[in-house]
């Protein structure tokens, strides 16, 4: 008489995110030996020995085969997207603010400046990069963390025009000192 030989495996089913691994372990009653392991899609998950990894959303199912007597088992595998961790961005005197993901290129804008200032220059913490530190509109590229980017401004520089020449159209000129004319 034969003893029915059961293969299990320690989980049913699992939900991962990508890059997320999983070890399966399996159970053989009444033999012992080895087992293949194989999975529906690789493109979604990839199995070696029971070690599971996730590679890209979607489902596969992992099979284990005792080979001698074809007893199987199975774990149906959801992936999903790993969620996107974004940072926050500070534009102090200027627009751009929000949540980025590192390496995300942000358009950033300074405010207009006050009579008397012109825009200087773009200053940070954080670790970003300037495309052009000193454009009042430019790209930063997000760090991997908070940021803060301020608009600084400067005192305008007085403008001189030379003059190429000077016309009258009175032909005589009265200068008062003091009093009203």
């Amino acid at each position: 008489q034969f003893l029915p030989i059961t293969l299990t495996l320690s989980r049913e089913s699992a939900d991962l995110q990508v890059g997320g691994t999983l070890d399966l372990t399996y159970t053989l009653h009444p033999l012992t030996g080895s087992v293949n392991w194989d999975s529906s899609n690789a493109n979604v998950a990839t199995v070696e020995n029971g070690a599971v990894t996730a590679v890209a959303a979607g489902d596969a199912t992992i099979t284990v085969t005792e080979p001698t007597s074809g007893a199987t088992a199975t774990c149906a595998v959801k992936v999903s997207a790993a969620p996107v961790v974004t940072y926050s961005l500070t534009v102090e005197n200027g627009s751009g603010s929000g949540s980025y993901a590192a390496g995300a290129q942000v358009s950033i804008t300074a405010n207009a400046h006050e009579n008397g200032k012109v825009f200087d220059k773009w200053t940070e913490t954080g670790g970003g990069t300037f495309t052009d530190a000193n454009a009042s509109s430019t790209t930063y590229t997000m760090p991997a963390g908070a940021a803060t980017v301020t608009a600084t401004y400067k005192d305008a520089s007085p403008v001189t025009i030379p003059a190429t020449g000077v016309t009258l159209n009175k032909s005589t000129l009265s200068l008062y000192s003091n009093t009203t004319p």
